[in-house]
């Protein structure tokens, strides 16, 4: 995601390079035009009216080029603010589904691991108590029965939340080849 992030933000200072150029080229013509107006001040009436409209024609075209650019580098850096909020959007979003997702396996070493203590307990009751009454073990079964059962939920909550997590990042893996072609579009 920040390799994206540096992508876009590398889009965006070329635009703003480009942009620059189309400035600099601009000003270039002017101070040409300015150049051959006063070269052309000893010159004779015809030549110089034609230079003049030469020139001013390059001006036009130069300044059109450089309305196009400003336009390509507003749009640009537009998609980049709605890419960049989207991108951040879907950050936040896997790092909640991660959240959920280590808790969840948090929660379930510990039921496995309250199990094994159990389970351990069990065969001790068994070994140690034989003679002590049948509801003593059959309580503890049934603890470990639950326990079991609930760790089974637990498994079955936990794949769900993986898949979640799966979506997540395919979402914003998705997101990210949506900007680069959105990108690759608007550039000239």
């Amino acid at each position: 995601m920040e390799k994206r992030a540096k992508s876009l933000e590398q889009d965006l200072l070329q635009s703003q390079e480009d942009h620059a150029t189309s400035e600099r080229q601009r000003r270039a013509a002017e101070s040409e035009l300015a150049e051959l107006l006063e070269e052309g001040t000893a010159n004779k009436g015809k030549d110089l009216q034609e230079e003049k409209r030469r020139l001013e024609g390059r001006i036009n075209s130069l300044e059109e080029e450089l309305e196009e650019e400003q336009s390509n580098s507003e749009a640009l850096a537009e998609r980049l603010r709605k890419s960049t909020l989207q991108l951040e959007q879907l950050t936040a979003e896997l790092q909640v589904e991660r959240s959920n997702s280590a808790k969840l396996e948090a929660s379930r070493s510990a039921v496995e691991k309250m199990n094994k203590e159990l389970k351990i307990k069990l065969a001790e009751v068994e070994a140690s108590a034989r003679v002590r009454s049948k509801s003593t073990i059959q309580l503890l079964e049934s603890k470990l029965s639950q326990l079991e059962e609930q760790l089974e939920v637990e498994g079955r909550e936990r794949l769900a939340l993986q898949k979640a997590l799966r979506r997540g990042e395919k979402r914003v893996k998705e997101a990210g080849m949506q900007v680069s072609i959105s990108i690759v579009r608007v550039a000239p």
